[in-house]
């Protein structure tokens, strides 16, 4: 077709002549559709293409294209080149580039390729992700490292297959007709857990939206640690209190001592690490969640805050002692008497003499016993007189610190309450005679 233009200022300006812009005939379309299988034949053949990839990042000599392609005949190669015809041309020092119609054509082979790359692509990563569903760990080992070799580009399938498996456990179990199972959610739920694993070694922070949907399996806190951005550190927040439910607070049954030892160091090892990710963030996440949260997620921050192990929470959780639930202030006071918190007993100590309740008064009395001093003991035991069982460890405490509680007990004698002088007494009598008293009181609890 031909045409003239004219430049102007807004670039080239076509104007076609109707006279000469007519629509190709049969024998010039048939003329182009030759030309076009001519093209697809000449790149029909992997070696070409090859050769065309090879020369379009330089122009390359017949015995350098021998030698990269590693074949022996001449006769061979010089036959693929005259197969490439068109799309090939020599330069002035003889050596062979691409014409512009070779790069044309190269173009053209680009996105063919790509669809190519991603149908073989999307075909390995089903099979990968199905072997997730495996029952044999090593199997799903082997899948989990593939997956995670594919990096970034295995994130669309992942996601899909993760939700794709929340949707299967929607589904109710389903029976034949003799009652036997035909469904299960095995399948999806030992997809889940490989796809966390996996999603966790990539730690995109792109997908932790559909990790957090995972919580509050052990598997997502770890993708999410790894992850350590603030959506998953409020995410593992929230999720934790569940989290302590199951694991934690069912008091499961063991077969030893030791094996429930074991266990509860492996379980009281757990927040450790996956807050450990989060560094100087986990603790003031925590805070927020202490001052904030629903009562369920106060007390679990103060669990945490406890295994994390940082001083710059002690403000913190001594506030909790005067300002939350009952609750809360027991998981304050066990937290506290953990970090050794020194400078919260006269907080402790006052929050012990409102008298609350036995729970809390027993919490806050066994730290207060680890960490106060005789005269804080002194104080709580003759405070309102003695009928609290949780008060009675007091009593044993001033008696076997022996010959150095008797001066603050003889200044109680001048006490004008004559109970309190009494009480004073039988303890320095005590003392003297060298008698010890056994702890008594206490109920023991996990913390």
């Amino acid at each position: 077709m031909l045409s003239v233009f004219s430049v102007s200022k807004q670039g080239i300006k076509y104007e076609f002549e109707p006279s000469i812009a007519q629509e190709p005939t049969m024998i010039e379309h048939a003329e182009k559709e030759k030309h076009r299988a001519e093209i697809f034949d000449a790149m029909g053949h992997p070696v070409r293409i090859t050769i065309l990839k090879s020369l379009s990042e330089g122009s390359l000599g017949f015995a350098d294209l021998k030698k990269m392609l590693n074949i022996e005949s001449s006769g061979h190669l010089k036959h693929h080149l005259d197969k490439l015809d068109s799309l090939i041309e020599t330069d002035e020092h003889g050596k062979y580039c691409l014409s512009d119609e070779g790069k044309e054509a190269l173009l053209t082979m680009q996105p063919i390729e790509k669809y190519d790359e991603d149908a073989r692509f999307r075909e390995q990563a089903g099979i990968v992700l199905r072997a997730l569903r495996s029952d044999s760990p090593g199997v799903q080992d082997v899948a989990i490292v593939q997956l995670t070799l594919f990096g970034s580009k295995a994130l669309p399938y992942l996601t899909s297959a993760l939700s794709h498996a929340f949707e299967e456990l929607n589904e109710p179990i389903k029976k034949d007709e003799w009652g036997d199972v035909r469904t299960s959610h095995e399948g999806p739920e030992l997809a889940i857990t490989g796809i966390v694993k996996t999603l966790g070694i990539i730690s995109a922070p792109s997908t932790a939206p559909d990790i957090i949907k995972a919580l509050p399996r052990l598997e997502a806190f770890e993708a999410l640690a790894k992850i350590a951005n603030k959506q998953a550190l409020e995410a593992i927040i929230s999720a934790m209190p569940t989290w302590y439910s199951k694991n934690v607070d069912t008091y499961p049954t063991y077969n030893s001592d030791y094996d429930r030892r074991v266990s509860e160091q492996a379980i009281e090892a757990f927040p450790g690490k996956i807050f450990g990710y989060f560094g100087e963030d986990a603790r003031k996440g925590l805070e927020v969640a202490l001052a904030e949260g629903n009562d369920a997620t106060k007390k679990t921050a103060a669990r945490i805050l406890a295994v994390v192990g940082d001083s710059n929470s002690f403000p913190a959780l001594t506030h909790a002692l005067e300002n939350e639930s009952s609750s809360t202030k027991i998981k304050a006071a066990e937290a506290l008497q953990r970090l050794k918190a020194i400078e919260a007993v006269p907080t402790m100590v006052s929050e012990i003499l409102k008298d609350q309740d036995r729970e809390l008064s027993t919490a806050l009395a066994k730290a207060i016993l680890e960490l106060g001093s005789l005269n804080d003991w002194i104080t709580i035991w003759f405070h309102n007189g003695e009928d609290r069982i949780w008060k009675k460890p007091f009593r044993s405490a001033i008696i076997n610190s022996g010959e150095k509680a008797v001066p603050e007990l003889t200044k109680l004698l001048q006490d004008p309450d004559p109970n309190v002088q009494k009480n004073a007494a039988d303890i320095i009598a005590k003392i003297k005679r060298g008698e010890k008293d056994k702890f008594s009181g206490y109920y023991e609890e996990r913390y």
